[in-house]
């Protein structure tokens, strides 16, 4: 999206009080550029749907956004094949939830999400596996894989058992196979 495309988005950076936003990219041909966009400063909780932002800038997201707990990445949020995170990225980051991406490879470390306590993937057809450097969080509570290749389902059981082996004996890991209802499924992953 070209500068002049980009400046549909208003500027949202006055909104000084604002700690939910969700933003759905209606012209999903299109991405969004973060360096353009100004998001509110107390962000808590982030929704982005179709926006395409290259994953690249998704780390740099983080650090715009200081506060945020709470991040959803849904129906195309960000492409590319893959997602390095960087140190101090997401430093209050309770909640990720990853939906419908066609990233391939995520490489990150349990020091890029420090707080991280619930980990939600669906839908992710080209994930490979789950970090395995998440497996190190005493933060981590939970980890929801649905709808997703195999692989990560069993990476999902790795990061439990070496949760177990540091003495996180509380981390609970549901699959497709695991859940309950398709109830619970819905209301999980949404």
């Amino acid at each position: 999206m070209s500068d002049s495309e980009n400046s549909m988005f208003p500027n949202l950076e006055f909104l000084r009080h604002l700690e939910t936003l969700t933003l759905h990219n209606k012209y999903v041909y299109y991405s969004i550029n973060l360096e353009v966009f100004k998001f509110p400063p107390n962000i808590k909780r982030l929704t982005l749907k179709s926006t395409r932002i290259e994953w690249e800038e998704m780390s740099v997201l983080g650090m715009l956004l200081p506060n945020l707990e709470l991040l959803k990445l849904e129906n195309h949020a960000a492409w590319g094949e893959q997602w390095e995170t960087t140190d101090g990225g997401f430093p209050r980051l309770k909640f990720l939830k990853l939906m419908e991406l066609d990233v391939e490879q995520w490489i990150t470390c349990s020091s890029h999400f420090p707080r991280l306590q619930h980990l939600l993937l669906g839908w992710c057809k080209n994930l490979e596996e789950i970090p395995s450097g998440l497996g190190d969080m005493l933060t981590l509570q939970m980890i929801v894989v649905a709808f997703c290749p195999s692989s990560l389902e069993e990476s999902a059981r790795k990061i439990k058992e070496e949760q177990e082996s540091i003495g996180n004996n509380w981390v609970k890991v549901l699959t497709r196979n695991t859940l309950q209802s398709v109830s619970e499924e819905i209301c999980i992953l949404s």
